[in-house]
């Protein structure tokens, strides 16, 4: 296969990505997370969950970096299939603007966790059991689907003044992303007979996986109130926008 050499437009967009991951993985970060958040929400382990989706986004998100920077695009690809499913899920609470009812969708996403868990033989904290033992009423149902999560967020998109629905259009980036998962001809290459590297599978996988990741980094701030974290995290992102469209559509035309 030849090389990959990435452009110079392509490094700093990889770049923008990099430092965003960085920045939503940090310890400090990860701290002031766990703590905001449960104490908004007055549940420590809100906290937690809101904490761990952060820190599995960074390693996501610095995943996809290096499988792109490397040339790996099908692996690239691959990985921005669980940030978009926990962009989705982290945000689905965050469709409401009720914040009891945030919270109710918080509590049920993470007695759905310590259920699977349990179901794998998995011994709960105590203060897990009990969780899980005291919620009663909309607050212990099963979190909706996936696909339910998408029409959600488009449906506040709808009702917020200068919302613009995108989520369910974007299940076709599950679809294809899962394409490159399972067994397929899909894959990192223009052709067999040149070998030549699909530039365009890495590209869209870089810019998309920054885009959910950006959002998830945005909503994790937005549940523990840290209005500094979100403007960094989306001033970075913005920096880089118009230039990943232009890339997306270069390739595109070629």
């Amino acid at each position: 296969m030849v090389r990959f050499q990435p452009t110079p437009e392509q490094r700093t967009i990889a770049n923008a990505f990099s430092r965003n991951a960085q920045l939503l993985g940090r310890h400090t970060t990860l701290q002031r997370l766990y703590e905001a958040a449960g104490e908004r929400f007055e549940e420590p382990r809100i906290g937690q969950l809101v904490t761990h989706v952060a820190a599995k986004q960074s390693e996501f998100g610095r995943g996809v970096v290096d499988a792109f920077r490397s040339g790996r695009f099908s692996v690239a690809t691959a990985l921005v299939r669980p940030v978009l499913e926990m962009t989705a899920w982290l945000a689905w609470p965050f469709s409401t603007p009720n914040d009891a009812e945030q919270r109710r969708r918080l509590i049920r996403l993470l007695l759905q966790g310590y259920r699977d868990a349990r179901n794998r033989g998995a011994e709960l904290p105590p203060d897990a059991e009990k969780l899980l033992a005291e919620t009663t009423g909309s607050a212990a149902r099963r979190p909706v689907a996936f696909q339910q999560m998408l029409k959600d967020l488009d449906e506040i998109e709808r009702n917020t003044e200068g919302g613009k629905e995108y989520w369910v259009s974007h299940a076709d980036h599950f679809v294809w992303a899962s394409q490159h998962v399972h067994p397929s001809f899909y894959g990192p290459l223009v052709r067999i007979g040149s070998m030549e590297p699909n530039e365009l599978v890495g590209v869209n996988a870089v810019v998309y996986g920054h885009q959910y990741l950006a959002i998830s980094a945005a909503t994790c701030a937005i549940a523990a109130e840290l209005q500094d974290l979100k403007r960094r995290v989306e001033e970075r992102y913005a920096a880089v926008a118009e230039i990943q469209q232009a890339e997306l559509e270069r390739l595109t035309e070629r």
